[in-house]
């Protein structure tokens, strides 16, 4: 379900990505799929303290499309969610130095990290990616 959702409000909010949403009715669509991804991307975190292969990733992905619709997002807590992304083992989203086979994980991340601020940190977890699809193609 959570899936779904993620998927359909990056379907949704895709179109309107590069503009504000001008219908009201978008854009409040679109307001209470960010309430709901906040509070389920907690959630997951604290109930199964892992990433999951797309649960992190969608949301980071998604949480920035509406960023950029014109929705209002909870800002410290986006940067918190990524910053544990980033850098945490228990997401497991960054692919090991010795991993041999190509981790799905990491592709999600990797399309998610397209769309946001391009900090250092970032930019490392991007290289590491990049390296590891390189590795075991």
């Amino acid at each position: 379900m959570t899936l779904r959702l993620c998927l359909l409000l990056t379907i949704l909010v895709g179109p309107v990505a590069v503009t504000t949403a001008e219908e009201p009715t978008t854009l409040a669509t679109i307001q209470r799929a960010v309430g709901f991804l906040e509070a389920d991307m907690a959630k997951w975190r604290a109930d199964h303290n892992c990433a999951s292969c797309h649960h992190g990733p969608f949301a980071v992905w998604s949480l920035q499309a509406a960023k950029r619709a014109g929705a209002k997002i909870d800002d410290a807590n986006y940067e918190e969610t990524l910053n544990w992304l980033l850098t945490s083992d228990k997401a497991r989203l960054l692919p090991g130095e010795a991993d041999a086979k190509t981790s799905i994980a990491s592709v999600y991340f990797g399309i998610a990290l397209q769309h946001v601020p391009a900090t250092d940190a970032v930019k490392t977890a991007r290289q590491r990616i990049e390296r590891h699809l390189v590795a075991t193609q």
